[in-house]
């Protein structure tokens, strides 16, 4: 199987590459930089640019993709979130334009900038409100009816 790994000169990508050579796999990998162990198939190609993307994936059974600025401080923030969220979308769309049925993505939360990325907060859960509601409220039938608790008619 041809496998294309983008960012395989990366710490990440370099494990990926020896992994699937390991297992007999066709591997290509794709990258800004030159990686320090010489690879058979490597392709200088930046992924945030979509025609090289289709190119470097086009005649690949699968993609890995690893590809990305893979800490905050090492770029500003603008370049670290437009460079890993394009790079994304383009493995994406090149995948599907081409056919790729299988696609193997990485990520953390350096995709957004760490120093501004925040979690949403867990939505608060929304009580009843209103005196039909509350506990030791009366029942509808009347103000002086008890209201039934536990399952069954009263």
């Amino acid at each position: 199987m041809k496998v294309v790994v983008t960012g395989s000169s990366g710490k990440a990508g370099r494990a990926v590459v020896a992994e699937l050579l390991e297992h007999g796999q066709d591997v290509l990998g794709v990258d800004v930089a030159a990686p320090p162990e010489r690879l058979d198939t490597f392709v200088t190609a930046d992924v945030t640019d979509f025609g090289r993307t289709v190119e470097c994936l086009a005649g690949a059974d699968a993609v890995v993709h690893v590809a990305a600025i893979p800490a905050p401080g090492l770029r500003s923030a603008q370049t670290t979130f437009r460079t890993n969220i394009v790079s994304t979308c383009n493995v994406f769309e090149a995948a599907r334009v081409l056919g790729l049925e299988r696609v193997v993505r990485a990520s953390s939360e350096t995709i957004l900038d760490e120093e501004r990325a925040e979690l949403p907060a867990r939505p608060r859960r929304r009580r009843p409100r209103g005196a039909l509601h509350r506990r030791g409220a009366r029942h509808r039938d009347g103000p002086d009816e008890p209201r039934p608790h536990g399952r069954g008619l009263p």
